[in-house]
């Protein structure tokens, strides 16, 4: 195996982004260009690794300035500079208390353009694919989820079932921060599928992500060619044994379920035979996982409690909680926080909101939920099921791991919710 395939795969991938952008295939460009930040490797330079979402908000501003100059056009959205402004605030208010009640040292920094790097992503995103009408947009997605969905099927079943690929996926994307995919080689084989991500969490919660926008579209917007989407990625987010997927899974599902039941009555009737089709994949991955010996009657465990996994993160009584010195900074820091760096060595990353507590304190955390509160006005005003999905996942996914806000996977769905095109906020 070549010592940097990671660069090699990164660059294959830039030539065929290249070779789509001259040979004028505009929605299979676009498709690839959104995948790739679904399995874009990490990126060597001599022994420093660093993130290949780096190399994806890159190719997506170098996009931005070939359209720019092609089109002489710059199309934005009343909702994207709402998101830029609240999050330019909490990352100031970060930022002061990271000077101010801690010292910046180099792990606020990384920090600092960690979440710089995330908003220009947000924000290129939306500027190159803002040019796109809402068929167009969604075309796109499709195509986007099915490459990176087949990509990462084949990724979980190398993982669970042909024990000596750890190491070709390590070489693929770890980075010094990457403690899940560490364990991995220090055990030898993966106990849960990572797929083409760094953790089985954030598998399961980009599975989650993908299955509910898929499931909004097939059901609301009876677009059937999106059923396969949502197979491909339940699929996926069974073989990551992700409790963020699997209590996901279980809401949306009984959030969809019940709407359409209310709405259209006759859902059942004409939906029964997929109903049943998913449910035999629920219960075929549940036996196949078991005989693999990977434990699956633990986490299936969650369908039926989806809340159960809330209690040993979140139950503020408990010492023995990870979580427990992060809200004992926060309760010494309440107004403003600590900035993005850690003060008495407490563990961050296991929540978006306990993020935003921690760095921001009750003020930053305060703006962020009218930022939330307005995507709730949005999605509501507009009765969009497939948003409203999409955007209850977001939410509960971010209990888990800090997605919204601060990762740059949400920026695909964030974009969905906002239905950030100015062609559709015309035409509404």
């Amino acid at each position: 195996m070549p010592m940097y395939i990671n660069n090699i795969i990164i660059t294959i991938a830039i030539i065929i982004l290249c070779l789509l952008w001259i040979s004028k295939k505009s929605t299979l460009f676009y498709s690839f260009l959104l995948s790739l930040i679904f399995f874009i490797p990490a990126f060597s330079i001599g022994n420093t690794r660093i993130s290949g979402s780096y190399i994806w908000v890159a190719l997506l501003l170098f996009v931005f300035l070939l359209n720019t100059i092609k089109t002489h056009k710059v199309m934005f959205s009343s909702g994207a500079l709402f998101y830029i402004f609240t999050f330019a605030i909490i990352l100031s208010i970060s930022l002061f208390s990271a000077i101010i009640v801690n010292i910046l040292n180099s792990e606020g920094i990384y920090s600092l353009v960690g979440n710089i790097k995330n908003v220009t992503g947000f924000a290129a995103f939306t500027l190159v694919f803002c040019l796109l009408n809402t068929e167009e947009l969604i075309k796109v997605l499709y195509y986007g989820m099915l490459i990176a969905g087949v990509l990462n099927l084949i990724a979980v079943l190398s993982q669970l079932f042909f024990s000596n690929s750890f190491m070709f996926f390590y070489k693929l994307y770890w980075l010094p921060s990457n403690t899940p995919l560490e364990s991995t080689m220090q055990i030898g084989g993966f106990v849960r599928a990572f797929g083409t991500f760094s953790s089985s969490v954030l598998l399961g919660a980009v599975s989650l992500l993908v299955f509910s926008m898929g499931l909004g579209l097939f059901v609301w917007r009876k677009d059937r060619k999106w059923l396969l989407i949502d197979v491909l990625w339940l699929i996926v987010g069974l073989f990551s044994l992700s409790k963020t997927f699997l209590a996901g899974f279980s809401i949306i599902f009984l959030v969809s379920l019940s709407i359409s039941l209310v709405h259209r009555r006759d859902f059942l009737r004409k939906n029964l035979t997929i109903l049943a089709f998913i449910l035999i994949i629920f219960v075929g991955g549940y036996f196949l996982l078991e005989l693999k010996g990977f434990y699956a009657s633990y986490y299936y465990e969650f369908i039926r409690h989806p809340f159960a996994s809330l209690l040993s993160r979140y139950s503020v009584g408990s010492t023995n909680i990870l979580l427990y010195d992060t809200y004992r900074t926060i309760l010494i820091y309440p107004l403003f926080g600590v900035g993005m760096q850690t003060k008495f060595g407490e563990f961050l990353g296991d929540s978006s909101y306990v993020v935003l507590l921690h760095n921001s304190g009750i003020v930053g955390f305060s703006i962020a939920i009218l930022f939330i509160l307005y995507l709730f006005y949005s999605v509501l005003k507009s009765r969009s099921v497939d948003r409203l999905l999409v955007l209850i996942a977001l939410l509960g996914s971010s209990l888990a791991l800090p997605i919204m806000f601060f990762s740059v996977y949400q920026v695909p769905f964030l974009v969905y919710v906002l239905f950030l095109n100015p062609r559709q906020e015309s035409e509404s």
